[in-house]
């Protein structure tokens, strides 16, 4: 809620000799000087400022600090006439010796002015003992202001203020309009308020805006996640394409990146916005939908501390008005954490206890599918592999400059998606079809070369493509050879796979690289191949933010990236 000021006259003293406070305890002249606010059109007189901190309910309580001298914290509330109120307010935490005052005015004005004088008030009796206005008869329905100060403006402190119904029914009953729970009718009706003013919901008018329900995020390094929600406000006169994306993918990732809102006549589907099939009526027009976002802190193993960082949009649409209307981009703050990985439950096994023991480690990961906006493709080629803004095959050096998505690595780079256990071995099912940890993105020219082809070496160690030749292991038979700065990536997303889906029985076969289960998961001249690579292409950096970009988005990691040497603890795949 935006903040909202008064102004209060700082020149006129307003002695309360008169007044008795509602202890019972008569204030001296002079004693009390209680906020005068400034009358609406009045501007001959200078004036402190209350600021405008929001609504207390019946029943409810509300917190706040004293960080200022003089400063004032105004709450509001609504209350039926006749009824009976009290207003408490106690210290929290260390500000035990708080000296609190409290005000009360109202009812508030068409102009909104809450009147001169306060109708109660009370200070405090001394530590300990704090302000509290009790047995307040409200004399009409309406809104009332409580202004709490200090006494001398320079106490600090937190406190909590508390709003109770001593009698009577207090909440002001709910209208027509409120318990139509129209979003256009400007009032709305809860329960600890009755019936209030609100801000009628922006989509009430036919003004075109993209709104976003959150300006600030907070995400931390374990995972913790903060969401909000994007709509628009108006029907657009084209499909409107929002892309979501945050601007540190090392401190926080979001999902989905891709908001379609499809103009009438047309819906989302894998493609996109697609016109609707001749007679199809949507329940209700695509564009009116409101996506949730969600983002997710990424740990990155750096003692950096809470860092800052932002989500930002971009709009792409032929309707000229959203085109411009991009909205602001959100603050956000990823909460550090110091703590390293925690594989203790894996220590001192190997082998088949060892496999067994880190299947929770890597099992039920949040699948994206192959397919769609939103899917594995699209975060590989916008987040998981994107670095200094370009996205590199895995098997050459070419590279193409922030694809996005599958359509655009395609169509500008040459590129698409290499499943390095290939496709056929597990019938393109999923989860495994778009698991991250071993999809990659690859030039066409390789993806094509490669095949399905086991990984081997070969007489020539620079070959990058698929040969026939003698290589280690048993045979001559068709290989692929991978370019060594990247070998050791290739094994240990092997090694993952074999772990993660040593269990999976895929129409009832288990799940192995050429359904043969008396060989192991991965048959032994290729293993041994991959075991040479692990070694002999260490972890590296590229590798280690790779695995926890994809931890963030999947919630899985691959443990032999982050503990390499598990591998000389399983003498067989």
């Amino acid at each position: 809620m935006a903040n909202r000021f008064f102004i209060l006259s700082s020149c006129v003293v307003f002695l309360l000799s008169a007044y008795a406070c509602e202890d019972g305890q008569l204030k001296g002249s002079g004693e009390l000087e209680p906020p005068l606010i400034q009358e609406p059109g009045k501007t001959d007189i200078s004036g402190d400022v209350i600021e405008f901190r929001g609504r207390i309910s019946f029943g409810g309580e509300v917190f706040g600090e004293f960080v200022a001298d003089g400063q004032l914290d105004g709450w509001f509330f609504t209350a039926s006439g006749g009824s009976i109120v009290t207003v408490e307010n106690s210290h929290l935490g260390t500000a035990r010796a708080l000296d609190s005052t409290l005000f009360l005015y109202g009812p508030k004005r068409e102009d909104g002015f809450y009147g001169l004088e306060p109708l109660a008030f009370d200070d405090d009796g001394g530590y300990g003992v704090h302000a509290k206005i009790t047995g307040f008869t409200v004399p009409t329905d309406g809104e009332y202001l409580i202004v709490m100060g200090t006494y001398m403006g320079i106490d600090r402190g937190h406190y909590r203020l508390i709003l109770e119904c001593s009698s009577g029914a207090c909440v002001v009953p709910c209208d027509e309009n409120c318990l139509s729970e129209d979003p256009c009718s400007g009032q709305t009706c809860s329960e600890g308020d009755g019936c209030i003013d609100a801000q009628p919901d922006p989509t009430c008018t036919a003004e075109k805006q993209i709104l976003v329900d959150k300006t600030e995020l907070l995400t931390s390094e374990d995972g913790d996640t903060d969401s909000f929600t994007v709509k628009l406000a108006a029907e657009p006169t084209s499909n409107v394409l929002v892309w979501v994306t945050s601007s540190n993918v090392d401190e926080g990732v979001v999902f989905p990146l891709k908001l379609h809102f499809c103009m009438v006549g047309y819906e989302e589907t894998d493609n996109g916005c697609t016109p609707l099939e001749q007679g199809t009526v949507l329940p209700e027009p695509h564009w009116k939908r409101e996506v949730l976002v969600t983002l997710t802190g990424v740990r990155d193993f750096t003692p950096d501390g809470d860092v800052d960082y932002f989500v930002q949009f971009e709009v792409i649409t032929e309707d000229e008005d959203y085109a411009v209307l991009g909205p602001e981009s959100l603050a956000c703050m990823n909460l550090g954490v110091d703590a390293g990985l925690f594989y203790t439950a894996l220590d001192g096994l190997s082998d088949e206890p060892l496999l067994a023991a880190m299947l929770p480690f890597v099992d039920g990961h949040r699948a994206y599918g192959y397919l769609g906006q939103n899917s594995a493709r699209t975060l590989m080629f916008s987040v998981v592999d994107v670095h200094d803004g370009w996205v590199e095959s895995i098997y050459r050096h070419t590279k193409t400059e922030l694809p996005r998505d599958s359509t655009q690595a395609y169509g500008e780079g040459g590129f698409n998606t290499e499943h390095t256990w290939p496709q056929s071995q597990f019938d393109k099912a999923e989860p495994m079809k778009s698991d991250l940890h071993h999809i990659f993105p690859t030039d066409i020219s390789s993806n094509s070369s490669r095949s399905s082809y086991d990984f081997g070496m070969t007489s020539n160690p620079d070959a990058v493509n698929s040969v026939l030749g003698a290589n280690i292991g048993a045979g001559a038979r068709k290989i692929y050879q991978v370019r060594p700065d990247r070998r050791g990536d290739i094994a240990r997303a092997h090694f993952y796979m074999a772990a993660r889906y040593r269990t999976t029985v895929i129409e009832g076969v288990p799940f192995d690289d050429d359904r043969i289960s008396t060989n192991g998961v991965i048959h032994d001249y290729e293993e041994a191949v991959l075991r040479a690579w692990h070694e002999a292409d260490p972890v590296d950096d590229l590798e280690r933010t790779r695995n926890n970009r994809i931890q963030a988005y999947q919630g899985n990691r691959n443990p032999f990236v982050d503990v390499p040497s598990l591998v000389d603890r399983i003498s067989d795949f």
